[in-house]
């Protein structure tokens, strides 16, 4: 005899009916999290337009900081390059020392005083300090220097009119004595509109007693260079 299912009061099944509850809770459980889900991803999204718009500011404000320091930079160091090391007269100059001067030495220019000359040794800091601030922003204008050592052997200046101040006349006076000080050969020339050749290399053996072999002809060492402007 078949067995039957139990019935409720009503007539319907009972059996069935934890299967029923069972998917309805799996539905439930599914569409609740795809609420959440929908949910989550709808703040996300609401979320990341101000996070956007935050991160965008914090780089515009770094980029404009990293430019207001750049234009700061620029405004604290109001320098600009210069042309050349030599004004026209210095370098005609130094292309016709270049010609008086044997194989055996170099022309440096703009060299600076603290460079070839120093503060004597054993002086109390406060002394050593004043003599090395004496010639600190001084240079030499051109320096006639051995070839193979670089030892310093002739001093040469350039005096243009400028040199008729009386700051620069005490301040020429004073290199001058402080080359004698040291028994460095120390050479004055007033800027002219051409340059002898051989005027200047007797000038030079004069003071420094320097054995000149000439890197041009004796023809060629008679001559006058001019000075170009």
């Amino acid at each position: 005899m078949a067995r039957r299912h139990p019935t409720d009061t009503h007539g319907n099944g009972l059996a069935g009916r934890p299967c029923t509850i069972q998917r309805a809770s799996r539905v439930l459980r599914r569409q609740t999290a795809f609420r959440f889900r929908f949910q989550a991803a709808r703040i996300t999204e609401e979320m990341s337009w101000p996070v956007l718009v935050v991160i965008v500011l914090l780089l515009l404000l770094a980029i404009a900081a990293k430019l207001k320091q750049s234009g700061s930079l620029s405004a604290a160091l109001p320098y600009s390059r210069k042309q050349a090391l030599f004004s026209p007269a210095e370098r005609s100059f130094l292309g016709v020392l270049e010609q008086s001067i044997g194989n055996h030495y170099r022309v440096f220019g703009k060299v600076r005083i603290a460079d070839v000359i120093e503060a004597k040794r054993g002086l109390n800091r406060a002394d050593w300090q004043r003599a090395f601030n004496r010639i600190n922003a001084k240079h030499f204008d051109f320096v006639l220097c051995d070839k193979d050592e670089l030892a310093v052997v002739c001093v040469i200046e350039l005096n243009d009119k400028s040199h008729q101040k009386r700051d620069r006349q005490q301040r020429d006076a004073f290199v001058m004595e402080l080359c004698r000080a040291v028994g460095l050969p120390f050479l004055q020339v007033q800027t002219t509109r051409a340059y002898s050749v051989q005027e200047l290399r007797t000038n030079i053996l004069a003071v420094t007693q320097l054995r000149l072999e000439p890197s041009l002809s004796p023809r060629d060492l008679s001559g006058e260079t001019p000075v170009r402007s």
